[in-house]
């Protein structure tokens, strides 16, 4: 049975297989004349012209700039070059209005009573060591209104210190003064403190001797003891030497 079987299997193998190259022998003739006949016709019909092709617009590409490195320049050294002086025209300066100057008022006129009084504060003057305060009196003691012997006094030369100086002095003939004393009765006399400083400072004066003629003063009135008359003579305005000097002159 088996055998049977086998035998079927290989005939339809073998029919299949005859089959398979019958169809292949028949296709094979054909292809061949239909490539024949296709080489044929190829002969006959010019080649058609290649057909032309358009040339492809290309885009431009941006080039990328390339960054360049700067180059450092070498300094050049520059000549100096001479400026020629340009000269300057002169300006024409505009004149200056000047202001005009005040007048000074002119002195008024000098009646006959005033210029009298002139006259005499002058005089007095003269004479030397009068302040300017004693010498409206003075005036005034004369008859003189108080207005016109102080017109007189304002309108004359006169230099304040040097009469103070000359009053000090004629204080120190009479004697017996200190400094201190002697200026007190300057200022009494009319003169500004400090015209009666300078005067007393700027004579020839010697204060032993000046208490010296003051302890005997005193002495001949009586009654002075040694430490009375000292300090006295101290209370006077005399310094502690100088009235110890003056002390011993008298003989105390």
């Amino acid at each position: 049975m088996n055998k049977f079987f086998k035998f079927i299997g290989f005939s339809i193998l073998g029919l299949i297989a005859l089959f398979v190259i019958i169809g292949i022998a028949t296709g094979g003739g054909e292809n061949k004349t239909v490539t024949q006949k296709k080489e044929h016709v190829s002969a006959k019909e010019p080649a058609a012209p290649a057909e032309e092709v358009d040339p492809v617009a290309e885009e431009p590409v941006a080039e990328e700039p390339v960054a360049e490195e700067p180059v450092a320049e070498e300094p050049v050294a520059e000549e100096p070059v001479a400026e020629e002086p340009v000269a300057e025209e002169p300006v024409a300066e505009e004149p200056v209005a000047e202001e005009p100057v005040a007048a000074e008022p002119a002195a008024p006129e000098m009646s006959v009573e005033r210029e009298n009084a002139v006259l005499k504060a002058e005089s007095y003057i003269d004479m030397g060591g009068f302040s300017k305060t004693g010498l409206i009196k003075q005036l005034e003691f004369e008859g003189y209104p108080k207005k016109d012997a102080a017109f007189a006094v304002d309108n004359i030369d006169v230099d304040w210190n040097e009469q103070a100086k000359i009053k000090a002095e004629s204080y120190i003939e009479m004697g017996g003064f200190s400094k201190k004393e002697l200026i007190k009765q300057l200022e009494f006399e009319g003169y500004p403190k400090k015209d009666a400083a300078f005067a007393v400072d700027n004579i020839d004066v010697d204060w032993n001797e000046q208490a010296k003629i003051k302890a005997e003063s005193y002495i001949e009135m009586g009654g002075f003891s040694k430490s009375g008359l000292l300090e006295q003579l101290k209370f006077e305005g005399f310094t502690s030497e100088e009235s110890a000097y003056g002390v011993e002159q008298v003989g105390l």
